[in-house]
């Protein structure tokens, strides 16, 4: 089952390391999460990046689409 939980990743202006799209990613995989989508930015987050961190906690990507820019809508799954 696809989760409809979305959260945005993408830079914003927040300072401080909270706003880092890497460790917002951790928090969302350290929470439990076990089934979700993200928006990030592609220059921040390469796929091959993701999959890399992600598949070392066990979870899988499924890329879902383009968004505005050079953002890119993706599924992270319990595998």
């Amino acid at each position: 089952m696809v989760s409809e939980r979305v959260f945005d990743l993408r830079l914003n202006r927040v300072g401080g390391c909270t706003g880092d799209p890497v460790l917002r990613l951790l928090t969302l995989i350290n929470e439990g999460l076990n089934d979700f989508k993200v928006i990030a930015q592609k220059k921040v987050l390469p796929p091959e990046v993701l999959q890399t961190i992600l598949r070392k906690k066990g979870y899988r990507i499924e890329i879902l689409g383009e968004e505005e820019g050079d953002a890119f809508l993706i599924r992270i799954y319990k595998q």
